[in-house]
């Protein structure tokens, strides 16, 4: 049988989900709140829904700051941004030394191929080409990195897509989609 995975609340909207689905924040010892990108920090935590909307929501109520008693500092919201990227490009690193990634797009269609991927991984500047060669794909996929990133992340020139064979990063790649694609809509519609 399945274990049920902890609930929590988000402060800002109210919506009951996983806790792993969730932006934790803590209270530091600076007085300050910070972001707990792992969710494991020891104390009381207070979570928001991964959306930049909810985010926003908890700073403006002082939500954060009521419920952890802490100051929430300006630059919180960059934070949790590179933080979210950064965790997401170590564990693709990670997934790659594991031999658990297919990198390239020759790579990736084979894995495809052989229903391998668990996890499509698309640089959100891919060219058109390789975008319509996996345009039929309906399984998880996150395209909140750009080229660059990949790269760095696997270290090799020119990867615009990856496979991951094993979905257990999944919850963690998703939960950073999220923020970024609200992010993005925020962006566009101010």
């Amino acid at each position: 049988m399945a274990r049920q995975q902890p609930q929590r609340t988000c402060i800002s909207t109210g919506v009951i989900a996983p806790k792993a689905e969730l932006l934790r924040f803590v209270k530091g010892p600076d007085n300050n709140v910070w972001f707990d990108v792992t969710g494991k920090v020891p104390g009381r935590g207070a979570y928001v829904v991964p959306s930049i909307e909810a985010v926003k929501k908890a700073f403006e109520k002082k939500g954060l700051s009521r419920k952890l008693e802490a100051q929430v500092p300006d630059t919180l919201e960059a934070v949790v941004s590179q933080q979210l990227t950064q965790q997401a490009l170590n564990l693709l690193g990670l997934a790659k030394k594991a031999g658990r990634a297919s990198i390239g797009l020759s790579e990736v269609l084979k894995s495809i191929k052989a229903r391998h991927v668990k996890v499509l991984v698309l640089a959100n500047d891919a060219g058109k080409d390789t975008c319509a060669k996996i345009a039929n794909w309906q399984g998880n996929k996150v395209t909140f990195l750009d080229k660059q990133q990949l790269e760095n992340a696997f270290g090799m020139a020119n990867t615009a897509v990856a496979g991951l064979t094993d979905g257990a990063i999944w919850p963690t790649l998703h939960r950073a989609e999220k923020f970024f694609e609200s992010l993005k809509l925020v962006k566009m519609a101010e």
